[in-house]
């Protein structure tokens, strides 16, 4: 089996070919190349239930939890095997990565056929077959892990939900391994029953860190868990045991927290939260942790006012919120960004449900977007107009938003709002970058021609390779498409 390195996953899945669109975004070429329609196997109604894994020269995987189903294509995208893997019992925590050279999936399966626990392994795989190799290594009993590996392909790090008491975890497992398999670190994480994971990173030397925030049920119960904070644990090989070190964040109750990691192994992380007197007002807080040793070097408070969201926000509608004290709760599906050297952004998006007699809408509106400098200074501030809406446990195509940074911009990926163009569309899909300054472009585009225009819409994004942006679509007909976006 050859060597090679797996970046990012990656949409790719059938037949390219026939058509190519041109477009311009001043000055950026585009060019658009379309797939053949196809049918597959498993469930296609929900982005989650499958993923896709691009092997640059040596092909693609495609896998469908729900049917533990795989299948392996080549560089020409041609089908070579499809087929069950019987041994992950839950597909959802299934993945596959490459590591020292090698190709491994990550699984998990069951202990007999009682109700029990069940392990995640760890185990060579071959591709080209959907067979593993050799004996699987046992990583932990319990459930979805973290994995991260360091920068330089040195060290890969697994950090676990682990033992599981009345549906809430009470410790988590951390196990790092060196490019032949040998751990180098190993500890159980003993916590209360109160945190989840946020994500954890290590770095070339094997350091660990992991960072968590309260569980969701803890943000459902404030005054329950008032003393819950989020945690930064660190642990490196020459070390002994875990270091501890809470987040002094006072009468302020984490929501969520998302995190980002640079070149240089600094941590960025942007937390948001509401305030347990005032209980709905809150902010946002800006932090900075150290990759090899797990110390929080910055810890700057923005609250929620209405000069912060000034510009964003119509002045009519951000005078109701601020007579009902709620400038927070509105925004989600947050993401963070290393922007470049000085920068990073912070893009969090308008969502909201509006309920029906048979069904609920979910609708993704405006996207916000915050640039801080690596100390915490917000440097500007910019709103993308958008509204997209999806009936709810029907989501056939994505209606937030797919983000990545290159070239030193930012750049998201969206489908405009077909309720609004249904008749006579122009376009179903938008791409807007964002320069370091705040500047936007954005291009719309059509993917399609004739019958096929506009009965496509696009369920997910991935990217792959550097200057490629792959969609995965869904047509009127229950029918799949493949399209690679390039520049």
């Amino acid at each position: 089996m050859k060597n090679f390195n797996l970046k990012v996953p990656a949409i790719v899945f059938t037949i390219i070919c026939l058509m190519s669109l041109k477009s311009n975004l001043k000055g950026q070429d585009f060019e658009f190349e379309w797939s053949q329609e196809y049918e597959a196997q498993g469930s296609f109604f929900h982005a989650y239930e499958k993923s896709m894994w691009n092997l640059g020269d040596e092909g693609i995987i495609f896998y469908c939890w729900t049917k533990q189903w795989y299948e392996f294509y080549t560089p020409e995208l041609k089908r070579k095997i499809g087929k069950k893997l019987d041994f992950a019992f839950d597909g959802q925590h299934t993945q596959f990565f490459s590591f020292g050279g090698k190709f491994f999936i990550y699984y998990t399966s069951k202990h007999g056929e009682k109700k029990g626990p069940y392990y995640i392994n760890l185990c060579e795989f071959d591709y080209t077959k959907g067979e593993l190799i050799g004996e699987p290594i046992k990583i932990t009993a319990g459930g979805l892990s973290n994995i991260s590996i360091s920068p330089d392909g040195s060290h890969i790090a697994f950090f676990t939900y682990s033992s599981l008491f009345k549906h809430k975890y009470t410790s988590f497992a951390l196990k790092v391994l060196d490019k032949e398999l040998n751990p180098v670190i190993e500890e159980k994480v003993e916590i209360d029953g109160k945190h989840e994971i946020v994500r954890g990173y290590v770095n070339n030397d094997g350091a660990f860190v992991g960072i968590t925030k309260p569980a969701n049920y803890a943000i459902d119960s404030p005054k329950k868990y008032a003393n819950v904070v989020p945690l930064v644990i660190s642990a490196n090989p020459n070390g002994k045991g875990l270091n501890y070190t809470g987040m002094e964040i006072e009468d302020k109750l984490t929501i969520d927290i998302a995190t980002e990691q640079d070149d240089q192994g600094i941590i960025y992380g942007l937390g948001r939260y509401s305030d347990k007197n005032k209980d709905k007002r809150g902010g946002f807080y800006f932090f900075k942790v150290r990759g090899e040793n797990g110390k929080i070097n910055e810890l700057v408070f923005q609250p929620n006012t209405v000069e912060f969201w000034e510009g964003l926000i119509e002045d009519s509608k951000l005078e109701k919120m601020e007579q009902r004290n709620n400038l927070s709760f509105w925004v989600k599906n947050f993401k963070l960004h290393v922007l470049d050297d000085d920068k990073i952004v912070y893009i969090g998006e308008r969502y909201r449900t509006m309920e029906g007699q048979q069904s609920v809408l979910n609708l993704a509106e405006d996207i916000f977007i915050f640039c801080f400098s690596k100390s915490g200074k917000l440097l500007w501030k910019q709103k993308i107009d958008k509204e997209h809406g999806a009936v709810q446990n029907n989501e056939l195509f994505a209606t937030s938003y797919f983000s990545f940074v290159e070239n030193d911009k930012l750049w998201m990926a969206y489908n405009p709002d077909f309720r609004k163009d249904s008749k006579k569309p122009t376009t179903n899909l938008i791409l807007t970058s964002v320069d370091c300054e705040g500047n936007l472009q954005t291009e719309t585009l059509k993917i399609g021609s004739g019958s096929s225009f506009p009965q496509i819409n696009v369920q997910f994004f991935e990217k792959s390779q550097p200057e490629e942006l792959l969609l995965h679509c869904l047509t009127k007909s229950s029918k799949h498409k493949v399209g690679k976006l390039t520049w």
